[in-house]
């Protein structure tokens, strides 16, 4: 007789081309089929363009659209929510109401929930979920991402984190004997082309950066760096990502290097924006020794690249942590120092993007995970007596 499959239900907000997007489709396109069947839950309106939505599709992967977050209603009102108290009791009112609708019997079906996101648990799903069993949380962002500490809220303790940083961060939460699984940010790399030998030794010496340009993204060190580093060497910098260019304005014109810095926006094809800007190095932002995709799909090109860390590791310990491939730095000065040095010796430069390609590849690469997830999968599924109770 046939096995049956287990039926895994990934919950995210959005489809659109980020990360957290891009670890649940990794995921979802990863898994075996024969042992699972695999379905989405996202939002409700205005998803059918998104990049994800297109590409699960393509999957055979249903999709969902049903999730409905305080978030989401509380958009067109924004400036207003926050001041308003009784604007907040009738949006959570009305989220109640929608959700009795929606959600009725809808999740009792699945053997595993997987949400995407601890903040769209609390938003969209708590307290709908809060006595299901067979719900896991995959954690995808760190504690200065959030508006509020989820984790002091949350009633779920079974949690997918990426990183030692994450560990602590819902250790020092009030939440009690969390059950935590370690799967750091992994894609499908092994058909990566390498473009170390393409890197052009042009002048100016060109720098791109990856980053949403989002008040909350650590741009202005780098920006400062850059200033540093163009007073020793001919260098331009490329800006790649959404957002608004303005929010630099103040810091471009006071570092008087306006002529020397581009936002290029949005690209869809990193590979194809290196070779075509003639990219010799990256510069991007770490947490310690943990890369986003951005950082993990550029370097498994390849490509010289050089971090700006936002967590309490030294320089040293991310060397030692990473077999000496990657180069983080949260000082300015040492930041500046190593760039101007390497650019100034191409064979340094290369070996840098030499190495971190051999890092990434072993690291990040899906494959190396996936059996291992899918056999966690198995035990919640197994250990879910309480699996489908979706009383409040």
């Amino acid at each position: 007789m046939e096995k049956r499959k287990i039926k895994i239900l990934f919950v995210l907000s959005q489809l659109v081309q980020h990360g957290s997007e891009r670890y649940l489709f990794e995921i979802c396109q990863s898994l075996d089929k024969n042992k699972f069947q695999v379905e989405v839950m996202t939002r409700k309106y205005f998803v059918k363009d998104h990049y994800y939505y297109k590409k699960l599709i393509d999957l055979n992967i249903p999709i969902h659209r049903k999730l409905i977050s305080k978030r989401h209603l509380r958009y067109p009102i924004k400036k207003f929510y926050n001041k308003a108290i009784y604007l907040r009791w009738l949006i959570k009112k009305i989220h109640a109401i929608i959700v009795d609708i929606e959600y009725e019997g809808f999740f009792e079906p699945y053997d595993i929930i997987a949400v995407v996101g601890i903040e769209t648990y609390c938003d969209a799903l708590m307290p709908y979920l809060d006595k299901n069993k067979n719900v896991v949380l995959h954690h995808v962002n760190h504690q200065f991402q959030f508006e509020r500490n989820y984790f002091d809220e949350c009633p779920q303790d079974k949690i997918v984190i990426l990183d030692a940083q994450q560990e602590l961060e819902i250790r020092n939460s009030s939440l009690t004997d969390p059950s935590l699984y370690h799967l750091p940010l992994s894609m499908k790399l092994s058909d990566r082309p390498n473009l170390n030998s393409k890197i052009v030794g042009t002048k100016p010496v060109r720098i791109g950066v990856v980053s949403r340009l989002f008040a909350d993204r650590p741009n202005e060190p780098l920006l400062r760096c850059f200033h540093a580093v163009a007073q020793a060497v001919d260098a331009r910098l490329y800006f790649y990502g959404s957002g608004n260019p303005k929010l630099y304005d103040q810091i471009v014109d006071e570092l008087n290097i306006r002529d020397k810095v581009l936002f290029m926006g949005h690209q869809e094809d990193l590979e194809h924006s290196i070779i075509r800007d003639k990219l010799s190095m990256l510069w991007l932002v770490s947490m310690g020794s943990s890369i986003s995709y951005g950082s993990i799909e550029v370097a498994s090109f390849g490509i010289p690249m050089v971090f700006w860390n936002l967590s309490a590791m030294t320089y040293e310990q991310i060397l030692a942590d990473t077999n000496g491939a990657m180069h983080s730095f949260s000082d300015i000065n040492q930041f500046v120092e190593f760039n101007k040095k390497v650019l100034k010796d191409p064979g340094m430069l290369k070996s840098v993007g030499i190495k971190l390609r051999e890092f990434v590849l072993g690291k990040f690469e899906i494959a190396n995970y996936i059996d291992a997830l899918q056999k966690y999968y198995e035990g919640i599924a197994a250990d879910a007596t309480g699996a489908g109770d979706n009383s409040q």
